[in-house]
């Protein structure tokens, strides 16, 4: 039975659940990822595959779809600085690669569709077989502003 999140915890769900993953590891591996453990937040969820210094979603929730205004799974993320894609988060996800460790973003960027999207993503490492990061596991929750000068 899935019990629904309410959408300002899914920063802490992630964290909870990243945590029992590693089981005594510096950080759980990408297999460990049960979709169904997360089924109640998974639209509010992505995945990037990790390869040397580029980043590609390999999933976009429903809800991540609607902030960027365009599902750009498969596509690295240098393909989406038209949107363009917020710095702040391809930062995050060098730094998240680089120390092996969870981080917070917090951030704006204007979407396809030209509105203004702020957010808040939560970015989990998740290691191949080697003990490497491979994959980024996050969570993002957002709102469009809008300006009413």
């Amino acid at each position: 039975m899935n019990i629904a999140i309410p959408q300002h915890r899914i920063h802490d769900r992630m964290n909870s659940y990243w945590q029992q993953l590693c089981h005594g590891r510096p950080m759980p591996l990408e297999s460990d990822v049960v979709l169904g453990d997360l089924g109640d937040i998974w639209a509010s969820c992505f995945l990037v595959n990790v390869q040397e210094n580029c980043f590609a979603y390999d999933y976009l929730g429903a809800a991540i779809v609607l902030a960027y205004g365009d599902n750009i799974t498969g596509k690295e993320i240098t393909e989406t600085l038209v949107y363009p894609h917020p710095a702040s988060l391809v930062n995050t996800f060098k730094n998240v690669v680089l120390n092996a460790s969870p981080a917070l973003d917090d951030s704006e960027f204007v979407n396809s569709k030209g509105e203004t999207v702020k957010y808040r993503s939560c970015v989990m490492p998740l290691a191949d077989a080697t003990g490497k990061v491979s994959f980024l596991l996050g969570a993002m929750k957002w709102k469009v502003f809008v300006d009413e000068t």
